[in-house]
């Protein structure tokens, strides 16, 4: 209810079966608080309007859903990340295009937007609006990270850019050809990387909600991330995945990695020795749980969102990658807990 236009109300101490006629309530007040602690369990958490009403003699309990905010929907059950829509008498997952359309219609922040009542130019200091302009004119600037940059422009400009950058930034490997011959081959292909660039760019989500969030492009020491923002559309023919899995495949590496969870789509190339875990393989769930890390770190709420899963099992999952090495914990005791991976897998 709280997915639909202007929420939705729930009544407590009517039989529907029976024409509507009022039940007993052994305790309202119990009920009362039930509903409110019930409220708690969506994210966001459900607004609700809970009130006393009577019928024939009998008491009952009205509550009012209050419309979730458009720019939180849709309101999904925290332990399982699924979001409804009430209709006919049934409530009905969400589709992935119901989805989209929640999220195309978020809408940014605005509130640093908002005029100062009373304000005029002359209260600027002249100084540090110039010291302004001339930040935002000038090109990004580099930060403390290996071959950083910001890419902007035209896509056909972005892609040769993105491609430029990784001929300087990929590492690579010394190799033999037929011929006797040796040349300098890339850790990734670059066809593969071409690509993955391409579908990004391409496929990219350009609604109000997505404005600000970019590409990103990490190169962390035994994987490559690639990360849009929404989910993407493959083309009809889908050329472009054989295309990065026959790269992938000539240059001996695992095969590509493809998660979407709706609002972001990653993909994700790894090393060979990045495969290599000590012990026994991980298991499904563990598998998914890692792959799902290696776009960012994560809160338990966060991965139970993305995958699905159940809490129990997204903590026995981590409690094992914790153990052997592969994962690494933030926070905790009274501060957030995020997740992430620890530098290689090895």
């Amino acid at each position: 209810m709280a997915n639909l236009p202007g929420g939705g109300t729930i009544i407590l101490g009517l039989d529907e079966r029976a024409g509507f006629r009022p039940v007993s309530l052994t305790d309202p007040q119990v009920l009362k608080q039930g509903l409110a602690a019930k409220a708690r369990a969506y994210t966001p958490p459900v607004s609700l309007s809970v009130g006393d009403g009577v019928v024939d003699g009998h008491p009952i309990v009205v509550a009012h859903v209050h419309e979730c905010a458009p720019s939180a929907k849709p309101c999904r059950v925290t332990a399982t990340g699924t979001a409804y829509l009430r209709g006919d008498d049934g409530d009905f997952p969400l589709s992935d295009l119901e989805t989209q359309g929640f999220l195309a219609a978020r809408r940014p922040p605005l509130f640093d937007r908002q005029p100062v009542d009373g304000a005029s130019f002359d209260d600027l200091d002249p100084e540090l609006v110039a010291s302004y302009l001339a930040t935002v004119r000038q090109d990004p600037p580099a930060v403390r990270a290996r071959n950083q940059v910001t890419i902007t422009g035209p896509i056909p400009r972005m892609l040769d850019t993105a491609l430029n950058w990784a001929r300087r930034t990929f590492d690579t490997n010394i190799v033999a050809n037929p011929d006797g011959s040796v040349a300098d081959q890339p850790a990734y292909p670059l066809v593969a990387f071409r690509e993955i660039i391409a579908n990004a760019l391409i496929h990219r989500d350009l609604d109000d909600w997505s404005q600000a969030f970019a590409i990103e492009v990490r190169l962390r020491r035994d994987r490559l991330v690639v990360t849009n923002p929404g989910g993407r559309v493959i083309e009809a023919l889908a050329s472009g995945i054989p295309t990065i899995a026959h790269e992938l495949s000539t240059h001996a590496l695992p095969p590509a990695q493809y998660i979407d969870t709706n609002i972001r789509f990653t993909v994700l190339l790894r090393t060979p020795a990045s495969r290599a875990t000590p012990g026994p393989a991980l298991n499904t769930t563990e598998q998914r749980i890692y792959d799902t890390l290696a776009a960012s770190p994560k809160t338990v709420a966060e991965i139970e969102t993305a995958l699905g899963l159940t809490r129990p099992n997204i903590r026995k999952a981590l409690r094992s990658l914790r153990n052997r090495g592969l994962v690494h914990q933030d926070g905790g005791k009274g501060r957030p807990t995020t997740y992430r991976h620890t530098t290689t897998r090895r």
